[in-house]
């Protein structure tokens, strides 16, 4: 009996250390979609713009200053940016977006968010943050006047009392900013964030993001997902999966997909930090496989600069936006309904905390041309016509999409006081076009 109850102890002691391994991977937030924050089918894209708030300081350089050395946070004195002028704020970092669209009047912006995180030591006398203000920061938005915003913090880790780095903890939160971006004339143009909580002095970091979803006809469908968590991948802790479900990929074609996100703590120097996609590791030019996170941010095209302060080297802070390489299909496969996101790391620490993820999908997609001829077929467009002057009313579609459109219906009115004569579909095989005299403008 001694024998049997000692055996159970032990395999009880073994499960508790199998548990403790678990939570030591440090996934105190899973990733789950933000409230609003997932499209089905949305022709559209998403963009990212962003910077850090913490810049090192010297005897002969300010944070303001902007640093493009090969430094790391550890062992610098880091001092906030603030470059607004505004005395209202103890630090402020701006950045520029541009919607990269083909018209910009068909844009229209269907979801914002700004995310925000920091590294903080609370035994720092004289540099302790307001744990009571992790959520508040201070938003501009183009042309406008700061606004406080009150978001919700994803995690703080003292909560936890689970260092992030060295003795320092960190936290990130975010606000759903959408109503006040679509309420722009234009949501081109410089953004700020300022008042971000962080620590000062050696091994901290800090900044923001902001996250948007566009729509746009001229643009492919696609699933889109934005996703808060928080997650402290230590050196030597191994490795998180976070899945992506949700989605069917084309049947046939090239699978296309891109990732964003957001990360404190990735030093330049050092290296054997990876993200992989269904275990193949994520690179650009600017993001060697093997230093991911890499204190850098960018978007669709490389190294993104047009923000003020524009360091190379963000010293703690990572963002960015990058397309999946799918050659032949080999990391996301036709007809594929899940993904994985490996975090790893052998040497660095970091904290992920934003993921945003978008696929394409199959979908028609009609693109339609509208023409008023005279009978010798010039466009008269919006020329005035006499009364009982026949004309050509043109109607020209196809479909650019990934799928067939089976059963489709296209209605159109025609104005006031035009007959129909006759409908010539010759050309259009398969098009069926009666006219209804109890349809009126």
């Amino acid at each position: 009996m001694k024998i049997k109850t000692t055996l159970l102890k032990q395999i009880v002691f073994l499960i508790a250390i199998l548990m403790s391994s678990t939570i030591f991977a440090q996934n105190f937030v899973p990733f789950n979609t933000v409230p609003n924050g997932s499209f089905q089918g949305l022709k559209g894209n998403m963009l990212q713009i962003g910077n850090n708030i913490l810049n090192r300081q010297t005897n002969s350089q300010s944070p303001n200053n902007a640093y493009n050395g090969t430094g790391n946070n550890n062992g610098t004195n880091m001092q906030y940016i603030d470059i607004d002028g505004d005395a209202s704020t103890f630090n402020s970092t701006t950045a520029d977006l541009t919607i990269p669209v083909a018209n910009a009047g068909c844009y229209q912006i269907r979801y914002a968010a700004l995310f925000w995180a920091g590294v903080y030591n609370p035994n720092n006398i004289g540099n302790q943050v307001d744990r009571t203000k992790l959520n508040q920061v201070k938003f501009k938005l183009p042309g406008g006047n700061y606004i406080n915003i009150t978001g919700t913090t994803i995690f703080d880790s003292f909560t936890a009392n689970q260092a992030v780095s060295s003795n320092n903890y960190g936290y990130a939160a975010y606000f759903d900013v959408t109503n006040l971006v679509q309420a722009l004339p234009s949501a081109n143009g410089t953004y700020g964030v300022a008042n971000i909580q962080s620590g000062l002095g050696d091994n901290t970091s800090g900044g923001w993001n902001l996250i948007l979803v566009y729509e746009d006809p001229l643009t492919t469908a696609k699933n889109i997902d934005i996703f808060a968590g928080f997650s402290n991948i230590l050196s030597g802790s191994g490795s998180l999966d976070i899945p992506i479900t949700g989605f069917t990929s084309i049947p046939i074609g090239p699978v296309r997909a891109q990732l964003a996100f957001a990360a404190l703590e990735g030093d330049r120097a050092y290296t054997d930090d990876r993200l992989r996609i269904n275990g193949t590791s994520m690179t650009i030019p600017t993001r060697p496989a093997n230093n991911f996170f890499n204190s850098t941010i960018n978007d669709i095209n490389g190294a993104y600069n047009t923000r003020n302060i524009a360091s190379s080297n963000l010293l703690g802070f990572d963002a960015g936006i990058i397309n999946v390489p799918n050659p032949g299909n080999s990391i996301i496969a036709n007809s594929a309904t899940s993904a994985t996101i490996r975090l790893q790391t052998d040497n660095d620490s970091y904290v992920y905390y934003m993921n945003a993820f978008a696929i394409e999908v199959i979908q028609p997609q009609i693109n339609l041309v509208k023409r008023v001829l005279d009978l010798n077929g010039n466009d008269i467009g919006n020329t005035t016509v006499a009364l009982g002057q026949e004309i050509i009313y043109e109607l020209t579609f196809q479909n650019i999409g990934n799928d067939d459109a089976i059963n489709f219906t296209l209605t159109d009115v025609f104005p006031v006081n035009v007959t129909p004569l006759s409908v010539d579909v010759t050309g259009a095989p398969g098009v069926i076009a009666p006219a209804d005299p109890t349809i009126s403008p």
